[in-house]
């Protein structure tokens, strides 16, 4: 939802009432006093709402104000160190943008405070900050706190000064440790306008659609241990702001562009000069592509041709740094410069090419309503060919991926497509061939067994990056499963290691046991799949699950038996089913004389679960992973 402070026709006299108003009603709050620690803050051992937490936030507290052509974010924090684990938060990092001195950080002040066995409190102060360059546009101002021990309390303050004045810093209620008590407040400056956006769970219960300037909310647990979550930060508790109006002397003037302005101004500025030098190169294409190429034919040669020539140098960005004529003398370049090179010689081969800004999944999802070009970190390309788009990215974060499937760090729902005329919103669509086969043949007649795996889509690019590290894909080399008796998995054949395109197949042979001696003889299929435990095992949750890509995961086994052996105890066929197609899982059994056909089949067709579908998903793992875990029982007749 979105809140404006001051009606757009508003003068400025009466925006001067309503912050004395605003004043007054925050006035009463309590106000943390460094230094000024109470006697619960002390006897706090462990957090009631959060018990699990290493570190608590005990009060935190931000003012918001301008001067000129800056903002001061006014920064206040004390944290109780609750258990080893949380000597980490003793090392404070506060990343901010040093460029052309954007962002900067002043009037730091430190302290430890530990509490003696005889009651004193020992103060120690800190003595030393220091600031490290990260790239050539962000830095980090650290510092290391001293003292730190189970039980210590730490606080600090500092003053966070930026110029960028058209998307302020977001107060987050809500970090990685619980948070007890967090307040923020704003003094909007005369001459500007914003608009408020508030996101949480807690922020969404408690505030309505009110103009205010000052929020708190108070027990917040901390949001680290959910996995199976993108980005935690897409849900917290947190405000965000977004100026839209200036005051000038005609009055006040809208300042806030819509996507269609930012994405003019984008191609324009920054992306125009790279697709006309492409277009140039055309004794480049003539060495990539052929007369007779279908469309999709020429997409993957030029992206086959720029993913192998071009290497990334681990920057993401929206922006080239650099000419073009550097970028491809030097052969290195950035997220943007690769891709966007790669949209140029798609449009100079004929092909209808566009960027889509995306934000990866580690950088938060982009809210549609909040049209702000920082929203995203990485520049793709959107391009048809064959009556179909595709989005394609060059940089594939190891090399492992073909041409039509992006890497899971791009999967991130939506992108923003930049035309030439306007932008459009484009859904980023998951692949659905992601596929793992294992068909499992045990001949106990013979000795001997073999085992062929089969891998499409991501589950095969994780298998080849695994190659490519010298690992074994069956990382298991000594099996338990058949009543306690070693079975030992040899790889003998890799093949299209180097096919993208194709599926990954690694095939094995098994070398198996005499049971001839064995009167009875059990036999657990789980140690064979990937489902003998299940990953959901909280009681409940509060944050959608969100998986990396919808698959089928599919296991075969046969077992021949000797003869005189049979099949005295086995699991019955069943089918589980997750609401709204989601998922389901199949397990068939199939007894002959002589020998045994075990089916199963997962299938997760949805990635996105809201929370209330949490206890829908985590009974059917649990009955899939009790179902593989039954035992089959084979004796003598």
């Amino acid at each position: 939802m979105i809140y404006r402070f001051i009606p757009k026709q508003m003068k400025q006299k009466l925006l001067f009432l309503l912050l004395i108003l605003c004043t007054g009603l925050y006035a009463q709050e309590p106000e943390l006093k460094f230094g000024k620690l109470s006697q619960s803050d002390w006897d706090m051992e462990y957090c009631e709402f959060d018990s699990t937490a290493s570190a608590v936030i005990l009060m935190e507290q931000c003012l918001i104000h301008f001067s000129g052509d800056k903002a001061y974010l006014r920064v206040h924090k004390r944290i109780k160190i609750l258990d080893e684990k949380g000597f980490e938060y003793g090392d404070l990092a506060i990343p901010y943008y040093h460029h052309d001195r954007r962002e900067f950080i002043t009037g730091f002040k430190g302290m430890t405070f530990v509490k003696k066995p005889s009651g004193k409190i020992e103060r120690i102060k800190v003595e030393e900050t220091y600031k490290e360059k990260i790239n050539e546009y962000w830095s980090e101002f650290k510092v290391p706190f001293p003292a730190i021990q189970k039980g210590a309390i730490i606080e600090y303050k500092y003053e966070f000064v930026t110029g960028n004045l058209m998307a302020l810093q977001p107060w987050e209620f809500q970090h990685e440790i619980p948070t007890v008590y967090s307040a923020l407040t704003v003094q909007l400056p005369s001459y500007l306008q914003y608009s408020i956006l508030g996101f949480g769970n807690k922020y969404q219960k408690k505030y309505d659609t009110n103009d205010r300037n000052h929020w708190v909310l108070e027990k917040l647990p901390g949001y680290k241990d959910e996995d199976f979550v993108y980005n935690p930060k897409d849900y917290i508790d947190q405000v965000r702001f977004q100026a839209h109006s200036v005051y000038t002397q005609q009055g006040w003037e809208n300042i806030l562009q819509d996507w269609n302005e930012l994405g003019a101004d984008m191609l324009k500025e920054h992306y125009t000069r790279t697709f006309k030098k492409a277009n140039r190169e055309s004794e480049v294409l003539m060495e990539i592509i052929d007369q007779g190429d279908s469309e999709l034919e020429k997409v993957r040669k030029i992206f086959e041709y720029v993913r192998n020539t071009y290497s990334w140098n681990g920057y993401y960005s929206l922006y080239p740094s650099r000419s073009s004529s550097d970028f491809l003398n030097s052969k290195t370049g950035n997220i943007a410069e690769i891709n966007l090179w790669l949209i140029g010689l798609f449009r100079a081969a004929g092909l209808e090419a566009d960027p889509v800004l995306v934000s990866t999944r580690s950088h938060g999802k982009p809210i549609n309503n909040f049209p702000l070009i920082s929203q995203f970190n990485i520049v793709i390309c959107s391009v048809k060919a064959g009556g179909k788009e595709l989005l394609v990215d060059a940089v594939t974060r190891g090399g492992v991926l073909p041409f039509d499937h992006l890497p899971l760090e791009d999967l991130n729902y939506h992108g923003l497509k930049i035309k030439p005329k306007q932008t459009e919103w484009v859904k980023i669509p998951f692949s659905d061939d992601s596929k793992t086969q294992s068909l499992i043949n045990m001949d106990f007649t013979k000795g001997t067994g073999e085992m062929k795996m089969r891998f499409r889509g991501y589950p095969a690019a994780e298998k080849r990056m695994d190659l490519l590290e010298g690992k074994d894909i069956f990382q298991k080399v000594i099996f338990e499963s058949f009543s306690g008796e070693e079975i030992t998995v040899e790889q003998q054949e890799v093949t299209n290691p180097d096919e993208l395109g194709k599926s990954l197949e690694v095939d094995y042979e098994l070398d198996l046991v005499d049971i001839s001696d064995l009167d009875v003889i059990y036999f657990n299929p789980a140690v064979w799949t990937n489902w003998k435990q299940t990953p959901f095992n909280k009681g409940e949750r509060s944050l959608p699950v969100e998986l990396p890509y919808p698959f089928i995961d599919q296991v075969a086994i046969k077992i021949i038996l000797p003869e005189g052996y049979v099949l005295e105890e086995a699991p019955e066929s069943i089918r589980l089913v997750l609401p709204e197609d989601l998922g389901d899982f199949t397990y068939s059994i199939r007894y002959e004389e002589n020998f045994v056909l075990l089916n199963m089949r997962l299938k997760i067709s949805g990635v996105y679960m809201v929370p209330e579908l949490y206890f829908y998903l985590k009974e059917f793992y649990e009955r899939v992973s009790q179902k593989v875990n039954e035992v089959l029982v084979f004796g003598k007749s």
